[in-house]
């Protein structure tokens, strides 16, 4: 009588470890999947982040090109309004604040694409490391002016 009680205690056990088992495993299956989103969530901001960069390149270079490329200013000064402007712009712009910080006093980064984008206007040969969001700025530029 005692082997039978025994037998079914360990019955019992058997069926509640393969019960808890199976919900570990959903568990971990869920687990991978709430990953799996995670990352392709974490994939697509770094995508939108990247947009919102390029679309800063381009209203700085469109600044640049339409109020500063022929202007007696230095690079360098035209550089240091066009920062201002972009600030104001990225702070305005719910979009590109919720992804961009405003440009640093010391940042480069505005003096580096007009710089670039200005050497291919005079030279016809991209500097090296040149930004691709200035490259394609100037082959949308391009693509957008009439043929002759």
């Amino acid at each position: 009588m005692e082997n039978l009680g025994l037998s079914t205690s360990t019955q019992k056990m058997k069926v509640l470890i393969r019960e808890q088992t199976q919900i570990q495993l959903e568990k971990i299956g869920g687990l991978k999947y709430l990953n799996a989103q995670a990352i392709e969530r974490g994939r697509q901001g770094g995508q939108n982040k990247a947009l919102k960069q390029k679309e800063v390149v381009f209203f700085v270079l469109r600044e640049y090109e339409n109020n500063y490329m022929n202007s007696k200013h230095s690079q360098a000064r035209a550089a240091k309004m066009i920062k201002d402007k972009t600030n104001e712009h990225i702070q305005n712009t719910p979009e590109l604040r919720a992804q961009l910080q405003p440009f640093s006093e010391t940042s480069e980064a505005v003096l580096k694409w007009i710089s670039n984008f200005s050497s291919y206007m005079t030279n016809q040969a991209w500097p090296p490391k040149t930004s691709s969001a200035v490259k394609e700025y100037y082959e949308n530029k391009q693509i957008k002016l009439p043929k002759l």
